[in-house]
């Protein structure tokens, strides 16, 4: 028969046993988490790479068009003084107001963990709070966006009362029967034979639309100083997270590379 001291140790072994498995089991979860974690920053310093990568291409589209407007804006005041060549007037219109240009920032990193449990997975209170921010950034930027297209849409749409839809045909479709071969280009409209009429060319109308066109022009400006911000608050955040977690230059360098080779 066993003795009171044998029970003991053999109970003791049997918890020992147990609490160790339980110790190394949470010990393989958090490395588990913490090497999850490690993936998912450096997710988000991918998308933080693509966006000033896409900033940095879009800073000269956005020029071109905020000085497209501006040309258009003029153009029309010079018009009602007599001097506006409509040729250039239908040129701006039709590139710079007619066609629309979105900028899509992609936080896809932050949409998944705000959309997973994978959120808690995230240790760094410094990185929970900037991946907080940006959830609310993309709001704000998705209702400023749907404000820049309503204005946009409203300068467009006032400018059919004197623009001519016939003087476009004129200008982008080629004998064949295609618009420029099948490639849409307003250049057309810089080489027509005469200046093109405009359907009404009273100074009210003129004026209220290059007034529509102005307030569009103004959020096209923020658009541009915008990107700059851009640029310098991804580039500042990407070196919190990398300095938060240890990353060395040799992966950031290779992340950098990657999403350069990826945007080509």
């Amino acid at each position: 028969m066993k003795s009171f001291k044998q029970y003991f140790v053999e109970f003791l072994m049997i918890f020992l046993a147990v609490v160790l498995g339980f110790f190394a089991e949470n010990i393989r979860e958090n490395f588990g988490q913490r090497a999850k974690e490690k993936e998912l920053v450096i997710a988000l310093i991918k998308d933080f790479e693509t966006g000033i990568a896409l900033f940095h291409s879009s800073l000269p589209i956005g020029k071109e068009r905020l000085s497209g407007l501006d040309s258009l804006i003029n153009e029309t005041y010079w018009f009602i003084d007599g001097k506006g060549d409509t040729r250039k007037m239908y040129y701006y219109y039709h590139h710079y107001l007619r066609n629309q240009y979105t900028l899509n920032i992609a936080f896809q990193t932050v949409d998944m963990l705000q959309s997973s449990a994978d959120v808690d997975i995230i240790q760094n209170n410094k990185v929970n709070v900037l991946i907080k921010k940006l959830a609310y950034t993309k709001e704000n930027i998705k209702s400023r966006d749907e404000l820049e297209e309503r204005l946009r849409q409203n300068a467009s749409d006032f400018g059919l009362n004197i623009f001519d839809y016939r003087v476009y045909k004129q200008a982008v479709v080629d004998s064949t029967g295609y618009i420029n071969g099948g490639g849409l280009s307003e250049m057309g409209f810089l080489t027509l034979p005469n200046q093109p009429t405009l359907i009404n060319k009273d100074p009210a109308l003129l004026k209220k639309f290059a007034g529509l066109v102005g307030l569009y022009r103004n959020y096209q400006d923020l658009d541009v100083n915008n990107y700059h911000n851009g640029i310098f608050f991804f580039e500042k955040e990407i070196k919190l997270i990398a300095d938060e977690y240890g990353i060395d230059n040799e992966t950031m360098q290779r992340i950098h590379e990657e999403v350069i080779e990826g945007s080509k």
